[in-house]
């Protein structure tokens, strides 16, 4: 305590007064700025120091935070505005706000799933956000990977990928799948004898046509064999009765574009 002594011309006392403490207040700093694309991961936050020493409990709060870690994804496009408020072990507590800027990531479309024929081009269909730069992968199949439309020749199933980059540098990908039909190997004859060899008719690669046609006629017209899309092989039978030895013919249309098929197909016994 303190001893404080008035007076005036007239009267004298003694007063007892205490001391005043002045305790220091958290300075705040911001140590950095971010800024994220929208798909990018988790952020935790450690920006904001405390300058002057003071030790205690800091805690985040606003738009995508959680427990002191940003959540891009869940945060608005754009500047989001948040909190730091802390509180100093020697009761004096002090804020602030900052922001963190959103980037979007660009919208991209590689166009929907397409099926081809073996060596038959097929055209692309993409699309992205404007002013986004882009490409496709893989190239070496692509008449151009540096346009939104190229033609394209695989020599298989390919996926292709469409890759796209915004003004803020934000990158988004999509895929389209392109599937290659392959030529049909249609045999001359087969042999529905029941030892186990040549015992249907199986015309490898239409059953990647699932809405083909086959239709078989004997030698007078009559329809023997119908069937859409490729279930299983003929086996030489019409209507569960087997057919006699000799020659028959067929029409064969697998859709999708391919042009439809005439021959002849010979039953051996």
């Amino acid at each position: 305590n303190v001893s404080l002594q008035v007076s005036s011309p007239y009267c004298t006392a003694n007063a007892a007064v205490r001391p005043v403490f002045i305790k220091a207040s958290p300075m705040l700093s911001l140590s950095e700025e971010i800024r994220v694309c929208r798909d990018a991961p988790p952020v935790v936050l450690q920006i904001i120091s405390i300058n002057n020493g003071i030790t205690g409990q800091g805690t985040y709060s606003g738009s995508g935070v959680q427990q002191g870690v940003f959540f891009p994804a869940n945060a608005s496009v754009g500047n989001n505005r948040l909190n730091f408020a802390f509180i100093g072990n020697n009761g004096c507590n002090a804020d602030t706000t900052f922001n963190i800027e959103v980037w979007p990531i660009p919208l991209v479309s590689a166009g929907p799933d397409q099926t081809s024929l073996l060596n038959l081009p097929v055209q692309l269909v993409g699309s992205v956000g404007q002013g986004s730069r882009f490409i496709w992968t893989p190239a070496q199949f692509l008449s151009n990977p540096n346009i939104l439309n190229p033609f394209t020749k695989p020599p298989g199933d390919t996926w292709f990928v469409l890759s796209a980059t915004n003004e803020a540098g934000c990158t988004a990908r999509d895929s389209v799948f392109v599937r290659v039909l392959p030529d049909l190997n249609i045999p001359n004859a087969f042999s529905p004898n029941g030892d186990g060899i040549n015992d249907v008719w199986e015309i490898r690669g239409l059953s990647s046509y699932p809405t083909s046609k086959i239709l078989v006629f004997d030698r007078y017209g009559k329809q023997v064999f119908q069937v859409t899309g490729y279930v299983r092989p003929w086996d030489g039978t019409s209507q569960g009765k087997p057919l006699p030895t000799g020659v028959y013919y067929y029409i064969i249309d697998p859709s999708y574009g391919a042009p439809k098929m005439q021959g002849s197909v010979t039953i051996i016994k």
